[in-house]
């Protein structure tokens, strides 16, 4: 099957939107926690496809689902599949200050992020993409709404015996930029040169990952290539980064929707997963209490 450039071929349409209230201190703070209330699903105008929920009771165009009360949000690192979450020690700075540190890090039991899965059908081929209209940002527009640049979303495909299949993590905005050195926050700064997240349960000096230098207990993944618009798709880390206004030209498709003879449908799952990346720039402390929207638009395109 050949596959069909990402934003031509327009057959479906919905939308996943979620607002979630985030309580949190990034790295060098203890952390309360936030939660979310309710999930939206909406299927748009597109005949013969369908969408259905874990926390569904029919296949409809349409699905709004309760995530719980109090659903627990604090700054962790990782892959998508596994967390980790930073152990503080109180010491004692220059300055005579009391201060927390990173001491090392703990495998976190998956309270820290949210998922869902859903399943669509059709009676047709697709391949389904994330959409350029797709975006994470907070409801307030001030200068200091940190928390677009932190939160991390990993996408998995889930096949008819429950098998994940991980797919990639997209970074929802790119070119917000926090500078530490003049605590300055911008909305189209430039693209960080490097992505990570922890791999093990040991603590990294933040300079050393400045550079980019290849680490054992951190994945280090570059956005080398990156479009004038603040884009890219790294295919050996399947890492994905956009502005919030574009997707990158080679964005991966997330699965596929094969037709079944005779008139039946086809099938597909999709997992998804949203945290706080505890080693993004702009997961700082000023992210506390801050609240944001996050809508996830699919596109499609026929299968041939």
């Amino acid at each position: 099957m050949k596959k069909i450039p990402v934003w031509k071929n327009i057959l479906l349409i919905f939308s996943l939107i979620v607002a979630i209230i985030i309580a949190t201190f990034a790295w060098f703070f203890t952390a309360p926690y936030g939660g979310a209330d309710t999930l939206d699903m909406n299927v748009g105008e597109a005949s013969f496809i369908q969408i259905y929920s874990e926390e569904g009771d029919k296949w409809s165009e349409s699905l709004e689902m309760d995530i719980g009360l109090n659903k627990s949000f604090k700054e962790v690192s990782g892959d998508g599949t596994t967390f980790f979450e930073p152990v503080y020690d109180v010491v004692e700075n220059s300055k005579g200050e009391l201060t927390s540190v990173v001491a090392s890090f703990k495998k976190a039991n998956g309270q820290y992020c949210y998922e869902q899965t859903f399943s669509l059908r059709s009676d047709g081929s697709k391949y389904i993409y994330l959409s350029p209209e797709s975006y994470v940002k907070a409801i307030s527009d001030d200068q200091s709404a940190y928390i677009n640049g932190a939160i991390r979303v990993a996408f998995y495909e889930v096949d008819e015996n429950g098998k994940e299949t991980f797919k990639y993590i997209w970074a929802p905005n790119s070119t917000i930029e926090y500078s530490k050195d003049t605590n300055s926050f911008t909305k189209n700064g430039s693209v960080e040169r490097y992505y990570y997240y922890q791999k093990t349960t040991k603590a990294v000096s933040e300079s050393i990952l400045a550079n980019g230098t290849s680490n054992a207990n951190v994945a280090v993944i570059s956005t080398a290539g990156s479009s004038s618009c603040g884009c890219g798709y790294n295919a050996a880390n399947k890492f994905m980064w956009s502005c919030g206004k574009h997707m990158p030209a080679n964005a991966p498709y997330l699965t596929t929707i094969e037709g079944a003879s005779g008139g039946d449908f086809g099938y597909a799952k999709v997992k998804v997963k949203v945290w706080l990346e505890g080693h993004d720039r702009e997961c700082v402390s000023l992210v506390k209490g801050q609240k944001f929207t996050m809508k996830f638009q699919f596109d499609s395109g026929s299968g041939e």
